[in-house]
């Protein structure tokens, strides 16, 4: 039975990643879509269109970091299998930076973007 259980949860979190990845594509597209309808003027066209890009750069580092979150749990991530705290605590720890990649990201687009509010 953990043999299954160790195949199953990296195929599921593979079918969620590929749903998230589709999500993102459909989002990305409707954007630029609604973008060509409604802007009429070239500079509200260009912050539009940045705008797009710094959402889609967001949400490909959520999706890769996401993917690489599952692959290292999977493959490479500390196995709990024991029942060892120590191991678990030590599995947890090491995904962490998988958590942190989109959040600093989201922080670093904030503040440049505040940034040039100040300005």
């Amino acid at each position: 039975m953990a043999d299954n259980l160790g195949k199953t949860f990296p195929f599921i979190f593979l079918v969620l990643f590929c749903m998230l990845a589709a999500s993102v594509i459909i989002l990305i597209k409707k954007l630029r879509a609604k973008n060509k309808q409604l802007v009429m003027d070239d500079a509200a066209d260009n912050y539009f269109r940045k705008e797009i890009n710094t959402l889609i750069v967001i949400l490909v580092l959520f999706s890769i970091s996401y993917l690489l979150r599952v692959i290292y749990d999977a493959y490479i991530g500390f196995d709990d299998s024991d029942g060892d705290y120590r191991s678990y605590v030590i599995g947890s720890v090491t995904g962490i930076p998988f958590d942190l990649l989109p959040i600093v990201a989201v922080l670093l687009f904030h503040r440049h973007n505040l940034r040039q509010i100040g300005a």
